[in-house]
């Protein structure tokens, strides 16, 4: 997804023959799902592997996070045809969520 938003990026530069902020539209998209999905990952290992009760919350705020940002930009997104991907890193995020919430304690 972030390498489609770099070039679609420098795509939009070399129409309107200005320099392409790559940079920045990295920058954006790794805030914006990188981020939250590493949380999400870090979450789930923390809290199935480890036990760690952060782990657990950790999830849940990068879960909620990614619902809300999805949901606030869900138009762009269809715009963008960016839909799919975020739909299924919000999904998978919110499905790790769910199955951390029903884990049940190590015998």
């Amino acid at each position: 997804m972030t390498i489609t938003a770099l070039y679609v990026t420098g795509r939009t530069a070399a129409v309107l023959e200005e320099s392409p902020q790559l940079a920045k539209a990295f920058s954006v998209a790794a805030i914006l799902y990188g981020l939250p999905g590493c949380m999400v990952a870090l979450g789930s290992y923390a809290h199935a592997v480890k036990g760690r009760r952060w782990g657990q919350v950790l999830l849940i705020l990068a879960t909620l996070f990614l619902t809300v940002w999805f949901f606030l930009t869900v138009v762009l997104l269809l715009w963008s045809g960016f839909f799919v991907p975020v739909a299924l890193l919000t999904g998978f995020a919110a499905l790790s969520s769910i199955s951390s919430l029903f884990r049940g304690k190590k015998t």
